[in-house]
């Protein structure tokens, strides 16, 4: 969402640049000194990665992609029925348990775009991606060949608030991170916030019942063994 950064903190004397890099290496550009945030993560990414985050801007619909002849009017009724079924995920992610107890038999991507290809070619039953994020690559798909295979199987399996998160001990980040909030809160105020995430058919944060999210417990979809759990769960 780099739209809401750039609205936030650019009114406020801020040149922002957004580099996009594989999640693998997030971890070593923050160690490096390379950047002074990341966008956008989960609570566990910003625990894991050691950053200060915002307030959660938006919320992320974790769910499935299907084909247009598999998609089910009524919805998935019961998340035993992906039992056995191939889900397309990627290397590197971390996903939360509730996919795992389904049963699916997980099959690792090399990207989100990479997921949907290989869905769209029948090479698995499902693709476990954030509902925008998925939105996002099928309308960026040049020909269309994506948005004619491929669509949202409602409802989502889990919903997650998702946050901008500061690299703590680089120059500037306390102001960085007040200066990001109350740009945030600037543009709440305003109803320009939402107004944005409208226009990208986003839930902002407020819609997110908070009850569900003690009991979430992520996974990271390993290359060997997707369904292992990690040493060190993000």
């Amino acid at each position: 969402m780099e739209w809401v950064l750039r609205a936030a903190l650019e009114p406020r004397g801020y040149v922002i640049q957004v580099q996009p890099v594989p999640w693998a290496r997030i971890s070593r550009e923050i160690a490096q000194g390379q950047v002074d945030g990341v966008m956008l993560l989960w609570p566990t990414d910003v625990t894991e990665l050691g950053l200060l985050p915002t307030q959660p801007v938006f919320i992320s619909h974790l769910g499935f992609f299907v084909r247009r002849e598999q998609w089910q009017g009524q919805g998935i009724s019961n998340w035993q029925m992906l039992k056995g079924q191939t889900v397309g995920v990627v290397r590197g992610y971390t996903y939360p348990d509730q996919l795992h107890a389904t049963g699916a038999v997980l099959e690792p991507s090399l990207s989100d775009l990479h997921n949907l290809k290989k869905l769209a070619a029948k090479r698995f039953d499902y693709a476990a991606l954030e509902r925008a994020t998925g939105e996002h690559q099928l309308a960026q798909d040049a020909n269309g060949e994506l948005v004619r295979k491929l669509v949202w199987q409602a409802p989502a399996l889990v919903s997650i608030p998702l946050t901008f998160g500061i690299v703590p001990g680089r120059p500037g980040a306390e102001r960085l991170l007040n200066e990001l909030e109350l740009g945030l809160q600037q543009l709440r105020g305003q109803r320009a916030l939402k107004a944005m995430l409208d226009k990208f058919k986003v839930d902002p944060a407020a819609a997110l019942q908070p009850e569900p999210l003690p009991a979430l417990k992520l996974r990271r979809a390993s290359p060997a063994n997707p369904n292992a759990r990690p040493s060190k769960p993000q």
